[in-house]
């Protein structure tokens, strides 16, 4: 590699979707401690999987107010790549409420006048931290608009992701579902 400095063996990154969703242990005990554990690829943008590392992430909820406000979260919204329950009885859709739909437009840095200068593997992890970050945003926002129309989840989400090049240096996020409310 070209790149100054110790061997990049890789990064991880972890969803902590599943964490947040166990607010039924917080809600019987403000003390809970609610934790995820396992082996997650360590992945490099110049050589993909490079091995793996056992993580194991423990969190104990704030109950702040500011963070907890629906204005400003989408926390309690769950997210469905499918279309209905694997198994029947597994989660209860007691109403269904229409499309919702995001998008997120974000300048693409890979045509930032800084990509000059920076080597393949910080223009490749920068790219990667723009597209994570974009779609966090857009299934943040999303998921506003869900608790705004009574709902608690999203069934059948997709996420896109367009790469608009020269034409306009963009990058394009787009996120939709079923919003629903499920028990």
């Amino acid at each position: 590699s070209s790149d100054a400095g110790p061997p990049d063996h890789g990064a991880v990154s972890i969803d902590l979707e599943q964490i947040l969703h166990s607010s039924s242990s917080w809600e019987s005990d403000p003390e809970a401690v609610v934790s995820i554990q396992g082996w997650f690829p360590l992945f490099d943008t110049m050589s993909g999987v490079r091995g793996h590392i056992l993580v194991s992430v423990k969190m104990q909820f704030v109950g702040d107010q500011s963070y907890n406000d629906r204005l400003t979260s989408s926390v309690g919204v769950r997210f469905f790549s499918i279309a209905s329950p694997p198994q029947p009885g597994a989660i209860l859709i007691e109403q269904l409420l229409g499309l919702v739909e995001e998008l997120r437009v974000v300048q693409d840095p890979e045509y930032h006048w800084k990509d000059l200068i920076r080597s393949d593997r910080t223009s490749n992890e920068e790219r990667l931290k723009c597209f994570h970050t974009a779609a966090m945003q857009a299934r943040r926002r999303l998921g506003k608009k869900v608790l705004s129309m009574g709902a608690n989840a999203v069934l059948g989400y997709r996420e896109y992701v367009d790469l608009e090049g020269d034409a306009t240096d963009r990058i394009c996020i787009r996120a939709f579902g079923t919003a629903a409310r499920v028990a």
